[in-house]
């Protein structure tokens, strides 16, 4: 992977942290065998540190399903106080855990590579929060919404995402589902009903 600093010092990570003390300063070219999430900086005397980017290198066999990377901070995503997928110090200790950070309305930036049949087709900073009701928050993997806005640089995720929809490019929001009540058991059963419904043409509301 090759970098261009612009005369600046130029830092990198590869777990996600954008503070410049958690990260490796990086003289030349970095050689990777397996698959990797870098995030880098420039830091360059008498300036603030430039804005972070992310990007990902998959080394994997070939396969037909689509790979979604999403580059965060951990500590701002798993820290026990301030993390957005944690309990923090707020949360009611009986379900559904009201107050938790996980019930705050929290966004934090996320960089977002969306990769289809080995070609990266969505590359952008978005913003993440937690998504859903109890069945989805109060879960170990939660729910999380991914929203486009003009000051992480573009206003809309760009992509056809659903193949039924092919006419459907500019998205502001995707959501990554954890299935809700479903989760940890069939967890597809909610989609493949929406698509037989969608198929087979219902008349149901």
């Amino acid at each position: 992977v090759s970098f261009n600093a612009n005369g600046g010092s130029l830092y990198v990570s590869t777990d996600g942290s954008e503070e410049l003390e958690d990260m490796q300063l990086v003289t030349e070219d970095i050689s990777i065998a397996t698959t990797t999430s870098l995030r880098a900086r420039v830091q360059q005397t008498n300036y603030l540190p430039s804005p972070s980017i992310g990007a990902s290198y998959i080394i994997a066999p070939d396969h037909e399903l689509p790979i979604l990377c999403l580059g965060v901070d951990p500590y701002l995503f798993f820290d026990e106080e301030i993390g957005l997928h944690s309990m923090g110090p707020d949360a009611d200790p009986e379900y559904p855990f009201f107050g938790a950070n996980f019930w705050k309305e929290i966004e934090i930036p996320a960089s977002l590579e969306y990769f289809v049949d080995g070609e990266r087709v969505v590359s952008q900073t978005v913003g993440v929060e937690i998504h859903g009701g109890k069945s989805s928050r109060t879960q170990d993997q939660k729910p999380l919404r991914l929203t486009a806005k003009e000051k992480y640089g573009k206003e809309f995720i760009e992509y056809p995402v659903f193949a039924t929809k092919p006419q459907e490019t500019y998205f502001n929001h995707w959501v990554l589902r954890n299935s809700g009540a479903d989760f940890l058991m069939a967890n597809y059963r909610d989609a493949y009903w929406h698509e037989v419904a969608a198929l087979e043409h219902f008349d149901i509301d």
